[in-house]
Parts: C-alpha cells; structure tokens; sequence
C-alpha cells in the first residue's frame, strides 16, 4: 500500500549511503510530509516497514556502524 513512499526514501538513503553522506544523525520518513494523505497509523506502518529495510540493508553494507530509532521520523545514527 505504501511502497512507493517507502521505497523512495529506501533509495535516498542507499545513494546517501553510497556517496559517503551517511554520516551524524539523519532523518527519513518524517511524519508531517505524510499527514495530508495518510493517518498517524499508517504513517507509523510505513516508518515501520522503512525501518526494517534500512536495519537490513545497514546490516549488510556497514555491520554495527549505524543505529536505527523511530519518532516523529526514522532517525539513522552513524556510530563513531
């Protein structure tokens, strides 16, 4: 239902992966850009299925370099 939202911001943070601009703290999938067409349900269904993929991608590129957290948005961490 939400794959297009989800795999867009799946694809801007594998190209920021890969052009080395994964670094600090980042945010996808932040709440208010949803908010017109989508509930705080959903919203949440979409960040969870984000967090997900990230976790996975993260896991296998980079092991136990980044930490991925929700809120208002999916927060990546780069562990330093």
């Amino acid at each position: 239902m939400y794959d297009t939202e989800v795999e867009e911001e799946f694809e801007s943070l594998k190209k920021n992966y890969e052009d080395g601009e994964l670094k600090g703290i980042q945010k996808f999938m932040e709440d208010w850009a949803y908010e017109d067409e989508y509930s705080h349900n959903q919203i949440e269904e979409m960040q969870a299925e984000f967090k997900g993929k990230a976790k996975e991608y993260l896991d296998t590129v980079s092991p136990g370099k980044y930490t991925i957290s929700g809120g208002w948005a999916v927060f990546v961490k780069e562990i330093i």
